[in-house]
């Protein structure tokens, strides 16, 4: 390597990523547990919580959580530090990551764009089940809490809700609309905002409703 070289790579080096990118502000995580939350949230998906319990027990038990944690440190854990590899040495954006590497790489970058966007409404879904369960259980719904709970119970309470015309759509945009505020905002914000909200609800609710 030419002296030339060697000064150009101790200079950038000594730049920040702002320098590097041409002077452009250099957007990133806030803090390490932004960046733990979004990597948990793209790598465990749903089949690891609703899943992973009945297959363990229908698949051998102890040999089949040999098998499921090898496979995750052998695929999983290998994918996941590749990503941040990809992502550190870059410094940008997952289309211009695949493209900087190599620009025939450049449509696996919106093929990474469009996969969560296929994924997003479906977890947005089940999100909107957890909210609306959670607040039931919050408010006492009848079905689910309190005496009598039995699996025909808590069975139709599922069926009337996923019937219902409204509260599906509406559990759903209060979920979708979380997640907007969390990416755009801050998990720590949106998680006082969360509290309170639910705090200010049940007292309304026991004093108004009860």
């Amino acid at each position: 390597m030419s002296d030339n070289s060697n000064e150009k790579v101790a200079c950038n080096e000594m730049l920040s990523p702002d320098e590097l990118n041409g002077g452009k502000k250099h957007t990133g995580f806030t803090g390490k547990i932004g960046f733990v939350l979004a990597a948990a949230g793209s790598a465990v998906g749903l089949g690891n919580l609703w899943r992973f319990p009945y297959l363990t027990a229908q698949y051998g038990g102890g040999i089949f959580i040999l098998c499921y944690v090898v496979l995750a440190i052998v695929f999983g854990v290998a994918l996941l530090m590749l990503e941040i590899a990809i992502g550190r040495n870059t410094g940008k954006g997952v289309i211009g990551a695949f493209k900087k590497l190599n620009k025939k790489f450049k449509w696996f970058g919106y093929l990474c764009v469009i996969v969560p966007l296929i994924i997003v409404p479906y977890y947005c879904v089940i999100g909107g089940w957890v909210v609306k369960y959670a607040w039931s259980y919050i408010v006492g719904a009848p079905g689910i809490t309190g005496s009598g709970v039995t699996t025909d119970t808590t069975g139709q309470f599922f069926v009337d809700f996923v019937t219902n015309p409204i509260e599906p759509l509406l559990f759903f945009l209060i979920f979708a609309l979380v997640t907007v505020v969390v990416v755009v905002f801050g998990f720590v914000v949106v998680l006082v905002f969360i509290v309170v909200f639910f705090v200010v609800c049940v007292f309304l609710f026991s004093t108004f409703f009860s």
